[in-house]
């Protein structure tokens, strides 16, 4: 497209707030357009105001009264796009939060397992001391002794 300034008649141009109106989209995106050539910028005496000059094919594509079988097509596919993503993304999460329940359970039984471990190694200390005959002058309850173990092993 042609981005050079022209000097047009008042008919043919259009200050930005009435192209806006014309092909139903902001101001700013007006601007955009000016800015990347997809409309001319017209010079007029007037320095306060920015006219520009629309083609009429581009009055017609970017009114959004009119839509065009294409922009209907275009929408609907997008929309199915966006479904299908939406669904492949709603199937993730559930994966997601079923994995997070199997993790869940699994660190429970790795928890149940290393207490009895715990229990099991304090028991086979405790049968040593006394089959040494060291049994130990301040005797520790069970769950303080399975705690202390359990601290030893892991820095807790």
């Amino acid at each position: 497209m042609v981005t050079e300034n022209t000097t047009p008649t008042e008919a043919e141009s259009l200050t930005v707030t009435e192209a806006a109106r014309r092909l139903n989209v902001s101001e700013r995106t007006v601007y955009r357009m000016l800015q990347s050539g997809k409309i001319q910028r017209a010079s007029m005496s007037d320095n306060r105001r920015t006219y520009v000059i629309l083609n009429n094919d581009l009055s017609l594509k970017g009114s959004r009264d009119q839509p065009t079988k294409t922009d209907t097509l275009s929408d609907m596919t997008s929309l199915q796009t966006m479904k299908a993503e939406l669904e492949e993304k709603s199937r993730i999460i559930g994966q997601l939060i079923e994995n997070q329940r199997d993790m869940l359970q699994t660190i429970q039984q790795l928890q149940l397992q290393l207490s009895e471990l715990a229990r099991w190694i304090l028991t086979q200390q405790k049968d040593n001391q006394e089959k040494q005959g060291n049994a130990s002058a301040t005797p520790q309850n069970s769950s303080s002794q399975t705690r202390e173990l359990l601290r030893r092993w892991f820095r807790l």
